[in-house]
């Protein structure tokens, strides 16, 4: 992958080596007629540099490089990228800024001049489009036909809102943590936060996945200083961000399961496995990065319950058993959501998306030939911020099964990753254990 920077971009820019794809190699050359400063990340990339005769000549080279993929990672990470430019000052970036920000004069339409939520709620509303990265543009003055970019989308709600009399202001999403040595330019700029203040019912807003903002880091100009600063957006709950799965299973004669799953989205795990979409598709690839095992299963549907989504559907004429004659074994679902069994195989320190607590519960009915199942064991919830806990209840011809993990923290240190190892390995032992039964 080769990165041309244009003109303007010559002597000040960032460009990526990481794209969603796999990137055999990423080349990022820059001629310049001055040296330049220029900061990788999100470790230390030397680049090949040659004096030629009017310029300077960087070039970076990358490869095998694994795709970033953000929005399917329970642990934030940093796109490996390269920023350069030929000052290290911060000095200008309210007035870099200020150009950002402008949105032409567009003033909205007559109907949310009242009313601060439903100038979100329209824009959120109106058909979006993406482009280039870098690509700039002016934003349509046909406001009411357009298709806007969320960045387009962020600054109008800003503007209209300020014409309401309310604070609102943009702060940013960085691709790193700038110091006095980094070089800046307006493209580290690329991910504006909206931030409301006084009006119930708004903080954050995104216009795409606000739940997911929720102790994220975010960076403003101070007006007064032109200088970066930093602070996080405050975090939810574990319990606020509660996942949690419902088995109501039956294992018939010709030891086949059937029968109905319903799952509940807590909090952030709407936005984390939905994305805004409640289509067929994404209900039912949103199932199998939770059960990813999973085979027959139907009638998926998607509800909304006391102001918490739901996806349920049944499980339809799945293998039930395994072994014969006295070593008989039921078979449950596997349910594991795949994003927070990579957890465990990131270097500390881990930064958590979200705190979260995922649960199951089983109940699943034998036939009346079977006289029970032998588990009975259980294991009690710890007091720390990341635990485990199960149990199993035996009942006439009847299992009932309950397992529950949280991560509580938001940044996993060296001295808990063994702890949240370890819980994910009971996890996975509970979801993929066997029920022996006579």
């Amino acid at each position: 992958m080769w990165a041309n920077l244009p003109e303007q971009l010559a002597i000040s820019g960032l460009c990526w080596f990481q794209e969603d794809l796999p990137v055999w190699e990423a080349i990022v050359e820059v001629n310049t007629p001055q040296e330049i400063d220029y900061k990788t990340f999100p470790a230390l990339y030397v680049p090949e540099i040659a004096k030629l005769k009017d310029e300077t000549e960087y070039i970076w080279r990358r490869i095998n490089i694994e795709p970033y993929t953000p929005e399917s990672e329970l642990a934030r990470s940093q796109r490996q990228g390269v920023t350069f430019s030929p000052k290290t000052r911060e000095a200008g970036f309210a007035a870099v800024l200020k150009d950002i920000e402008n949105t032409g004069g567009l003033v909205s339409p007559a109907e949310l001049r009242n009313s601060p939520m439903k100038v979100v709620e329209w824009l959120k509303k109106c058909p979006e489009i993406e482009l280039t990265e870098g690509a700039p543009r002016k934003i349509p003055s046909n406001i009411q036909n357009a298709a806007l970019t969320k960045r387009e989308k962020l600054l109008l709600a800003k503007s209209w809102l300020n014409a309401q009399k309310v604070e609102a202001n943009l702060v940013w999403q960085l691709p790193f943590d700038p110091d006095s040595k980094t070089p800046l330019c307006p493209e580290m700029f690329y991910s504006p936060v909206l931030e409301v203040v006084g009006v119930s019912g708004m903080s954050f807003e995104d216009m795409k996945s606000s739940a997911l903002l929720a102790g994220s880091k975010i960076y403003y100009i101070n007006t007064e200083t032109e200088r970066i600063g930093s602070r996080r957006i405050p975090s939810n709950k574990a319990t606020d961000n509660t996942l949690n799965a419902k088995m109501n299973l039956t294992l018939d004669n010709n030891g086949m399961l059937n029968g109905n799953v319903k799952i509940t989205l807590g909090g952030a795990w709407q936005e984390f496995l939905l994305r805004g979409k409640t289509d067929s598709g994404t209900l039912r690839g949103a199932i199998l990065t939770l059960f990813p095992v999973l085979k027959n299963f139907d009638e998926v549907k998607y509800s909304v319950k006391k102001d918490i989504p739901e996806i349920s559907f049944k499980v339809m004429n799945q293998v039930g058993i395994a072994g014969t004659g006295k070593g008989i074994l039921a078979v449950i679902p596997f349910f594991e959501p795949v994003a927070m069994r990579k957890l465990g195989t990131y270097e500390s320190p881990i930064e958590i998306v979200f705190p979260f607590v995922v649960e199951q519960e089983l109940t699943i009915a034998f036939p009346k030939n079977v006289k029970e199942s032998l588990l009975s064991n259980k294991i009690a919830k710890g007091p720390d911020k990341i635990n485990y806990s199960h149990s199993y209840t035996n009942r006439r011809h009847r299992l009932e099964a309950k397992a529950a993990i949280e991560v509580g923290l938001q940044t996993v240190r060296t001295g808990d990753v063994s702890t949240l190892i370890n819980c994910l390995e009971n996890w996975r032992a509970f979801s993929a254990r066997n029920i022996p039964v006579r």
